[in-house]
């Protein structure tokens, strides 16, 4: 039997916060549904529409997973010589496909060199078909319907920081409430952000 899983991240840009690295496992006879809710790329649906269409993702998916990267381990990533965000993200992805069975997987690529990471995963994966692809969260709708999964789970974990600890605004660098809060609690709670990161080290002095 022909299962499709799609594979996408939200939160890889921020400060503040985890990564999320999504993947959606849908037969083909459930495409055809989450075409009828026009699923689509994350970044081009409203919070409000996100958190509707999650809904409906997980009524017509066969399996969801997601791996909540913490800013810890992206530092821990990206002070390792010979490792980066892109590696680490690559093994997330080798550990959520390995969980369920697939015959064709779409992964909205993390890294430049394509080619590479695609031996790899067709050296890991020898009988299934792997599409990896810059804008994959774009042309492929259950790898859309990832990005949705991954956008959804990390915003309710900022809507958690918020909460607690006050604006924290979006976590991307070029986000004004953001940069505020984090020179408010960057040295504080040093554990909200990824200390590794420039944006850290400027606006966080000692």
């Amino acid at each position: 039997m022909s299962i499709f899983v799609g594979i996408d991240e939200a939160g890889r840009g921020p400060v503040l916060g985890p990564m999320v690295v999504a993947a959606v496992w849908v037969e083909p006879c459930n495409i055809a549904k989450l075409k009828l809710f026009k699923i689509k790329d994350s970044k081009k649906l409203t919070k409000k529409q996100r958190e509707y269409l999650y809904d409906i993702i997980l009524q017509n998916s066969r399996f969801h997973h997601y791996i909540k990267v913490m800013p810890r381990i992206i530092d821990s990533a990206i002070n390792m010589p010979g490792d980066n965000l892109n590696k680490l993200e690559m093994r997330i992805i080798y550990s959520l496909l390995k969980k369920h069975n697939f015959t064709t997987a779409f992964i909205d690529s993390p890294v430049k060199n394509i080619k590479q990471y695609l031996q790899e995963l067709n050296n890991l994966f020898p009988s299934k078909d792997i599409i990896l692809e810059h804008k994959a969260d774009e042309n492929y709708i259950v790898c859309s319907a990832a990005s949705i999964i991954a956008k959804v789970i990390r915003d309710r974990i900022i809507d958690k920081i918020r909460l607690r600890y006050g604006n924290c605004g979006s976590g991307y660098p070029s986000d004004k409430k953001s940069i505020i809060f984090l020179q408010r609690f960057g040295l504080r709670y040093p554990f909200l952000f990824r200390t590794s990161w420039k944006t850290y080290s400027t606006h966080c002095v000692q």
